[in-house]
């Protein structure tokens, strides 16, 4: 399969892993200096910018990212698309949680309502998707989306709550 520029769509002939990684390492740019690709990304997280352009060329099986390479692209990025990757080959997902301080009554409130106001997403997208009796991809892309945010609002609410428990 080919994308509109002739060359070969990485994403149907590849292991998602690789696609990722790839997408990952080149699709990065410095937001310090503008640099882009993997020299950047090179320098960001202390490897050898030939080594890194190698781990990421999914025709090089001898050369991959280690898991703690890919955790350092993950947070120096700020792009899931590895763990997500990871994620569905494991047969799961990756759910992204908001980071925050230690919170009290008011902050877990917050959450609270936060993640009540993507229940109330959901229920209309499932609505939209079911009233003109036809499900779509696009329903299905915009379902899965809106239970993501979900779903990562009530791993987020979990997280607060643990914040603030008493010890056992």
């Amino acid at each position: 399969m080919t994308r509109d520029s002739g060359k070969p769509d990485l994403a149907h002939s590849l292991d998602p892993l690789d696609v990722a990684v790839h997408r990952t390492v080149h699709g990065f740019t410095d937001p310090k200096t503008g640099e882009k690709g993997a020299p950047a990304l090179a320098k960001t997280i202390g490897m050898k910018p030939g080594v890194l352009q190698n781990k990421a060329d999914p025709g090089m099986d001898e050369a991959q990212l280690n898991l703690k390479q890919a955790r350092s692209v993950v947070l120096a990025t700020g792009d899931t698309e590895i763990a997500e990757a990871f994620a569905a080959e494991c047969g799961g997902v990756f759910v992204p949680v908001e980071k925050f301080n230690a919170t009290g009554d008011a902050g877990l409130l917050e959450q609270y309502t936060a993640m009540e106001a993507e229940h109330g997403r959901l229920a209309g997208e499932i609505h939209a998707a079911l009233d003109d009796k036809k499900l779509t991809p696009a329903h299905i892309r915009a379902l899965k989306t809106t239970l993501n945010r979900l779903i990562s609002e009530q791993q987020a609410l979990v997280a607060r709550m643990g914040a603030v428990a008493e010890p056992d």
